[in-house]
């Protein structure tokens, strides 16, 4: 069974509908910070966290997807913001990312949510922990973040169900998301080319890339390439938006603008990537002014053994 969608009605041997019993122990839900009012307040180039994110004594969880609105000072909500994020679980060591990402790359809203690669599972009684970091120098930026999902009731549940439930938890915690960036923030120069960059794999685990998006401050080309046996994933340096999907600062249909998390690039297959190995990405500036990009790449990463 996939818990992610169980059926509601289901039939018997003799074609009667009936409600499926498992409907009762699984409900969606939205998992927000444990602050009051959900919404971190950051300065002007301040980093601030970690913020928890907890399950409760009730029941485990396990995200899907991830949902965002930033307001400025007057509280209207803007498109265009610059906002790194990093998303971790102490409780089972895990870090979701090798250095903060953007957050415009990887939220949506209510209506086009960013859609994880790979879910989160959240075990109760334990806690995701976001960190922000408010790169504009000048507006004060305010947050709300939100990670939707789905709750699991186990213990309320009568034992054929129960079992089942915790032996699908069990199969989840051995894949989690992961988001790989560059190993440094990238900065080209003005109308510079072929500026190489490396995104390196951690050592823990191989990584399956299935989304792409980026941020930047302006237009770019770039090429990639496997850096364990230099086969190129494209056939040039392409356009920004043709691999990265749309990060433009102008908003949509009065939704999120800016956010290659609404609608990020994909490729035809998903991407395999070695523990240990490095990507290669070779830039072109399109702009005639320093361009600062940070690019996503979203996959899985899968525990093999233990």
């Amino acid at each position: 069974m996939s818990w992610a969608q169980v059926e509601t009605f289901l039939r018997d041997k003799q074609g009667r509908i009936y409600v499926n019993p498992a409907k009762d122990y699984i409900q969606p839900f939205e998992l927000s910070t444990d602050r009051p009012n959900n919404i971190i307040t950051l300065a002007p180039g301040e980093t601030a966290g970690p913020f928890p994110f907890t399950a409760r004594y009730d029941g485990p969880i396990e995200v899907f997807y991830v949902k965002v609105v930033v307001f400025d000072t007057n509280n209207v909500p803007v498109t265009d913001y610059n906002i790194d994020w990093f998303l971790e679980h102490p409780g089972k060591r895990k870090q979701f990312s090798n250095r903060m990402i953007p957050l415009i790359a990887t939220a949506g809203d209510a209506g086009r949510p960013y859609v994880l690669p790979e879910t989160i599972f959240l075990p109760a009684v334990q806690s995701l922990q976001v960190t922000f970091r408010n790169n504009d120098a000048v507006n004060q930026r305010r947050v709300e973040l939100v990670l939707g999902g789905v709750k699991f009731y186990p213990n309320a549940a009568p034992g054929v169900i129960r079992k089942e439930i915790w032996g699908y938890i069990e199969r989840r915690e051995r894949t989690y998301v992961y988001w790989q960036t560059t190993d440094r923030e990238v900065v080209i120069p003005a109308s510079a080319t072929g500026q190489e960059e490396f995104a390196t794999v951690p050592d823990d685990t191989d990584l399956e890339v299935f989304k792409l998006s980026a941020r930047s401050t302006g237009a770019f080309r770039v090429e990639l390439r496997d850096g364990q046996n230099d086969r190129a994933l494209t056939g040039n340096r392409i356009h920004s938006s043709l691999i990265f999907g749309a990060h433009d600062p102008t908003a949509a249909g009065g939704g999120v603008g800016g956010s290659g998390g609404v609608f990020p690039g994909r490729w035809a297959t998903s991407f395999l990537v070695r523990r240990s190995v490095q990507l290669r990405l070779v830039f072109d500036n399109l702009t005639a002014l320093s361009n600062t990009v940070k690019v996503v790449l979203a996959g899985r990463k899968v525990i093999y053994a233990g």
